[in-house]
């Protein structure tokens, strides 16, 4: 089944080749003429906003252009460069972009609490309840430092009956100097309680805008595998030998890409490693591939305003199989769900919809599909669903509420997530 996945990532990037020479053709493109005004606000409609934004720098600097230049740089997540555009700026829509500046980079505290929950047989359950917190303050040139810190309590089957409380800390910086460049470095340790050990983690990655068509992501992930209880936690077996406590260490590339029609595409391609102790290290290859389209959009509906329907495939192949791992007596004690080969094709949908006069943002996205495993074997259905809402208070305070149901791969998986966003800023 490797060889099945060494054909799909050919794939991948024959597929990125055509990619890249379809953006090289669509920067190709040159203005004989001066751009006007109007011409670089339809750009920014059309979420072109890397070619609107050098067609502005081409026109004399008024109060327009400045107004303009700070909604592009708002729309590519440049607050720094949308506060310098906005100096000597008068009037409405200038002081209500000043005060969207001054909002956004305000003090962000988040206090946030989930609850995950698995239907699984009692050897292989994992349920816990997280209490995290989240704090993050912007700094100069686009750029925030941010800090994590969750509370994890982690509850195995009866069965095992082992319970954890876990204690994560992360420390990152997220920066994006320019246009064309935006990063996030974090690295963090979660300390398991019971003399369970530390493990480093990160999320870190880097990405690259090639242009308003195709952008690029490199990343690296490290974090502890909640799968099971063994492979989220470790376990002592009879011979007070420790087991478990699985780290999956991802290298992945992305491409994000638009195509005619309106169409929206991502692939990714990762390698990764799955260490443990006493586990052999387990090598594994992941390749995914969605194509999206919206297919409604009317921002004056009532009640729902955007739908987006997708296609997306997903295929995965192990070194080894360590779903039922067993102590020296036959016993039982989880795993990780580690096929030889996986495959899922799925429908997805999502529909988006708000009421500004209550503060509402709401929505419900799901999927549908089916699913093919080898080592263990099975054909089945996959589905799930995740309705959420937001209320806005006011612009300091919104309050999330979400719930995710998924059925997909070897698991069941119900997922509520809360949280509480304050912002500190002066008007």
């Amino acid at each position: 089944m490797l060889k099945a996945m060494k054909i799909f990532f050919i794939i991948f990037f024959s597929l990125l080749f055509n990619f890249q020479t379809f953006a090289k053709e669509e920067e190709a493109v040159n203005f004989e003429n001066m751009p006007n005004i109007q011409e670089i606000y339809e750009m920014a409609e059309n979420e072109e906003y890397l070619k609107a934004l050098s067609k502005i720098k081409l026109l004399p600097e008024n109060n327009d252009t400045k107004i303009l230049k700070a909604k592009i740089y708002l729309d590519l997540n440049m607050h720094s460069d949308a506060e310098k555009a906005l100096e000597n700026t008068t009037g409405d829509e200038a002081e209500t972009l000043k005060y969207i500046v001054k909002r956004e980079k305000g003090f962000l505290f988040f206090p946030n609490f989930m609850l995950y929950d698995q239907e699984l047989s009692d050897e292989y359950d994992l349920d816990y309840e997280r209490y995290g917190l989240y704090l993050s303050e912007k700094t100069p040139n686009n750029s925030n430092i941010y800090f994590d810190y969750a509370l994890y309590f982690y509850r195995s089957g009866k069965e095992l009956g082992q319970a954890n409380l876990t204690n994560e800390i992360i420390g990152g910086y997220h920066a994006k100097p320019n246009e064309k460049v935006e990063y996030n470095i974090n690295l963090g340790v979660k300390n398991f309680q019971f003399d369970a050990g530390n493990m480093l983690i990160t999320d870190s990655w880097v990405k690259y805008y090639q242009s308003d068509k195709i952008y690029w992501k490199l990343g690296f992930l490290r974090d502890n595998v909640e799968q099971s209880f063994t492979s989220a936690v470790g376990v002592y077996d009879h011979s007070n030998t420790f087991i478990g406590q699985v780290a999956e260490n991802k290298f992945y590339a992305d491409c994000n890409f638009k195509l005619p029609y309106k169409i929206k595409g991502k692939i990714r391609a990762a390698y990764g490693l799955m260490t443990a102790q006493h586990l052999p290290t387990n090598q594994y290859l992941d390749g995914y591939i969605k194509f999206e389209k919206n297919v409604y959009k009317n921002p004056q509906k009532k009640f729902f305003q955007k739908v987006d329907i997708g296609l997306i495939t997903q295929a995965y192949a192990y070194q080894y199989d360590l779903l039922n791992l067993y102590d020296n007596r036959g016993f039982l004690f989880g795993g990780y769900f580690s096929p030889s080969f996986y495959n899922a094709v799925l429908g997805d949908i999502n529909i988006e919809g708000q009421n500004d006069n209550l503060g509402l943002h709401y929505g419900l996205k799901g999927f549908v599909g089916e699913q093919l495993s080898f080592t263990p074997d099975f054909i089945r259905l996959a589905w799930g669903f995740a309705p959420y809402i937001e209320y806005n208070l006011n612009n300091h305070v919104a309050l999330n509420l979400s719930y995710i149901f998924t059925q997909y791969a070897d698991s069941q998986r119900h997922i509520l997530f809360f949280n509480t966003i304050f912002r500190g800023f002066r008007k």
